[in-house]
């Protein structure tokens, strides 16, 4: 093999792998982003909560069930519209296409 062709190579080689880790930064802000939304419900819910408690504590147990009720729905539709595995099926597909 020339060292054109590996330079070539080289080249293809770098711009994979500089493909895979932007994939993965992604991947990383799609995560924080998702973990800082999830923070900022909790904290409201801890804040809702609170505020039963304080105003009106006969209620606290319903204000709690609610809460309970409203973070197993919130956790199905988001695990319902989860897209990542599909995602990343298909660019594992289209990196064995451009191996090819």
């Amino acid at each position: 093999m020339d060292s054109a062709q590996e330079m070539r190579r080289a080249t293809e080689m770098i711009g994979r792998l500089a493909s895979e880790l932007q994939g993965q930064q992604t991947e990383l802000e799609i995560m924080t982003h998702k973990v800082r939304m999830k923070q900022e419900m909790m904290l409201e819910i801890i804040d809702d909560i609170a505020a039963v408690a304080e105003n009106d504590p006969g209620n606290l147990m319903v204000e709690l069930r609610e809460w309970r009720t409203a973070i197993v729905e919130s956790d199905l539709i988001t695990g319902v519209n989860d897209r990542s595995h599909e995602v990343e099926s298909l660019l594992d597909m289209t990196s064995e296409l451009n191996d090819r």
